[in-house]
């Protein structure tokens, strides 16, 4: 299995009621709140009677945590990063020369 570069989006986001747990539904903040403060955490979210009581709840329980909803955690494979320097300055450097524009159809006007 490749390694994989984890990209750090916790100094960006904070899971709150509002952000996030305002748009799950109740199994969903209970899943999110034992992915970030444990399984004994989650429980305080099956017991509260309202989901804004749930929301109020693991907001609380998931502050300071740097706990991040799935669509936030983004890993880039260590192969999609280029291990030799030299690629990089090539595709930076890289100015289309071996591109003719008579390779292109002309537009319609």
């Amino acid at each position: 299995m490749a390694e994989a570069l984890n990209i750090d989006m916790t100094g960006w986001y904070q899971a709150t009621g509002e952000s996030c747990f305002q748009h799950l539904n109740r199994n969903g903040i209970q899943i999110a709140v034992e992915q970030a403060a444990g399984s004994q955490a989650a429980l305080a979210i099956a017991s509260a009677r309202k989901k804004a009581e749930a929301v109020v709840i693991a907001e609380r329980l998931v502050k300071d945590t740097n706990w991040l909803p799935e669509p936030m955690r983004f890993e880039q494979p260590m192969a999609a990063i280029a291990s030799d320097p030299e690629s990089i300055d090539d595709i930076e450097n890289d100015d289309d020369a071996d591109v003719e524009t008579d390779d292109f159809e002309e537009a319609a006007e």
